[in-house]
């Protein structure tokens, strides 16, 4: 498979505190399945955000964030159109807990029901939103939908909701460095997670490799958990990156392919 894609957006200042609007079109190419799909058309974002990192906290504490997208692709503009509704909602809690804990409670939510009767004529599963293991990625227009301890790709949905739990702990302050090495160390903290996903699609199976199991949403649920290790550091000086390690397991057992599955990355 292969792909590529253009997109230029406009932030749109907003009147209200705390609300952002965002504009965007989109262009791109994808080949799968020896077909080219082009998709053209224009994306509406709108978010509000009360949720504020300070100080020596290892994320937010309070507050809430929550962002509503649509895209619509337009098939006189390509040769493929179709409409696809996001809802991404967060949520922090540490009344009550140890200081600088913190609990963590998230929903994605994707919804594109004219990619099932689409793909009932070719295979255009590439455009079904996928489950991955890991967070690659720190801000994105659209966020990922997490559900750790099975294979990135192994869940693909055009209708789908997940839900993420996160029980946030610091582990310690350390706030050094060594000589000029352009390397600082801020905090280390640590989490422990807890992922559900169910959905309109298909998703892989360990007993049939290569073959897609269909499901409907609110038959099944697949759940996943573990621990994550995030190191806060700086790099030359003024870099501001995240080094995380996680271990998860999945609890369904024809999903997961491994009994643990790793994980490593830095987000800047």
């Amino acid at each position: 498979d292969t792909s590529g894609a253009i997109s230029a957006g406009y932030d749109v200042p907003f009147m209200f505190r705390n609300w952002t609007l965002g504009l965007s079109w989109r262009m791109s190419e994808t080949e799968f399945t020896n077909n080219i799909y082009r998709r053209s058309g224009p994306t509406v974002v709108m978010g509000f955000n009360s949720a504020v990192q300070r100080g020596y906290e290892i994320s937010p504490e309070s507050g809430m964030s929550t962002s509503l997208s649509h895209q619509t692709f337009i098939e006189e503009m390509g040769n493929i159109g179709y409409n696809k509704t996001n809802l991404n909602f967060k949520t922090y809690f540490s009344r009550w807990l140890p200081q600088h804990n913190v609990l963590y409670f998230g929903l994605n939510g994707t919804y594109a029901p004219e990619l099932e009767l689409k793909g009932r004529s070719t295979d255009i599963t590439g455009f079904y939103t996928s489950t991955l293991n890991g967070n690659f990625f720190n801000n994105l227009l659209i966020p990922p939908f997490l559900v750790r301890g099975y294979t990135s790709g192994s869940i693909l949905g055009y209708n789908m909701l997940a839900a993420n739990l996160e029980y946030r702990i610091p582990i310690a302050r350390v706030f050094r460095g060594w000589d000029t090495i352009p390397f600082f160390i801020k905090r280390i903290h640590g989490a422990l997670v807890s992922d559900a996903v169910s959905l309109d699609g298909y998703r892989r199976s360990d007993r049939f490799p290569g073959a897609l199991i269909s499901e409907r949403f609110g038959d099944n649920w697949f759940m996943g958990y573990g621990a994550e290790v995030n190191m806060d550091c700086t790099l030359g000086y003024y870099l501001p990156v995240t080094l995380s390690f996680g271990i998860y397991k999945g609890a369904d057992a024809d999903l997961a392919t491994e009994d643990i599955s790793y994980f490593f990355n830095f987000k800047f």
